[in-house]
C-alpha cells in the first residue's frame, strides 16, 4: 500500500516521469499468484487489505502507463473478492471507510474502470462522506490519528497547514509513507 503511494509522486524534472521507479519495479515484480498485492490473501478475514493494496498497486501502475498485465490480473481480484468491500465481517485497516472510497474515486478520475457493482460504490462512497463529516465536526485536533493520518485519502479536504505541524524531523507526516506522499 505505502509503495504503491511513493510510486504515484512525479520526479521533479518530469512530471511524467516517477521519482521512485524502484517502488513501481517493486509493484510489477511482487504481485502474488491471484493478481493481488498486500498481506497474505490467504487468511479469510483479511480481505480488506488485499484489496486497499491492490488498488493501490493499480493506482500506480496506471498512473505511469505500464504493467498491462498485471492490472488486469489486479482487477480480476477486485472483481472476485469485491464482495468483501462492505462485509462488516472483515477486518478493515486502520482508515479502510475513507481510503478505499477515495481510492475508487481516484480511479474514476483514471479512467480506470473497476469492476465493482454500484451499490458497492454508492455504500462506500457515502460511508466515506459520513465518516469523514462525522471527524470534521468533532474536535479536529483530536481526531489526528483518524483522519489527519490518512491525508491521502482526503484529497481536497486535506487541511495542509494544520497537517503540516505533524511533520517529523525525518519529513514524514505521522512516519506514513502513505501520507506523506
Amino acid at each position: 500500500y505505502d509503495t504503491a503511494w511513493v510510486a504515484m509522486i512525479p520526479s521533479r524534472n518530469s512530471v511524467n516521469q516517477p521519482c521512485f521507479p524502484q517502488c513501481l519495479d517493486w509493484i510489477l515484480e511482487n504481485q502474488r499468484e491471484d493478481g493481488s498485492w498486500g498481506l497474505s490473501p490467504s487468511h479469510s478475514l483479511l480481505v480488506k487489505d488485499s484489496l486497499s493494496s491492490t488498488l493501490a498497486c493499480l493506482l500506480a501502475l496506471s498512473k505511469w502507463g505500464v504493467g498491462d498485465n498485471q492490472v488486469q490480473r489486479g482487477l480480476i481480484f477486485i472483481k472476485k473478492h469485491g464482495w468483501a468491500v462492505d462485509n462488516k465481517d472483515q477486518i478493515s485497516p486502520v482508515g479502510f471507510r475513507i481510503l478505499f472510497p477515495s481510492m475508487i474515486k481516484y480511479a474514476e478520475k483514471m479512467n480506470l474502470n473497476l469492476p465493482l457493482g454500484p451499490d458497492i460504490v454508492n455504500l462506500a462512497i457515502s460511508n466515506r462522506d459520513l465518516a469523514i463529516e462525522r471527524a470534521l465536526q468533532s474536535d479536529f485536533k483530536g481526531n489526528v490519528s483518524n483522519l489527519e493520518y490518512m491525508a491521502e485519502g482526503l484529497g481536497e479536504l486535506c487541511q495542509w497547514k494544520e497537517l503540516m505541524v505533524h511533520q517529523r524531523e525525518n519529513g514524514s507526516l505521522f512516519d506514513s509513507p502513505a501520507a506523506t506522499a
